[in-house]
């Protein structure tokens, strides 16, 4: 009896892996309604006020106007330590940054457009 059992089930699981479907593979879909602005021709950190600041430091980027940026500062280690994103209006962008609830060391202040290029800069917060 336990033979049979053991026979029917692998016939079972036989012919549930024979009706597997085998035609061809369909790749996902992919959403692309999500708009990431337009594509990036500049990604660059002109300038900054200082590199040692005490909290405020003003930035000057040469960036594409419609294109989506990231402003990010990073740790020695690497940890992102404050983030802001924005969406380019101009070719050229001040923007005023306030780190003064920012920890005293050495960080790098990244510039990066959604295609991965980064310009970075040091920037030392020291009171």
């Amino acid at each position: 009896m336990k033979k049979l059992i053991v026979l029917s089930s692998l016939i079972v699981m036989g012919c549930h892996l024979d009706s597997a479907p085998t035609g061809p593979i369909f790749p996902p879909i992919i959403n692309d309604g999500i708009s990431m602005g337009a594509k990036s021709m500049s990604t660059v950190i002109t300038s900054t006020s200082q590199t040692i600041t005490t909290g405020m430091l003003t930035v000057t980027l040469a960036v594409t106007p419609g294109a989506m940026y990231s402003l990010q500062l990073t740790n020695i280690q690497g940890d992102v330590i404050n983030n802001e994103g924005f969406t380019a209006t101009t070719t050229t962008i001040t923007k005023t940054i306030n780190y003064s609830a920012i920890a005293n060391g050495a960080y790098d202040l990244h510039l990066m457009d959604t295609s991965g290029v980064v310009s970075k800069v040091p920037v030392i917060i020291q009171r």
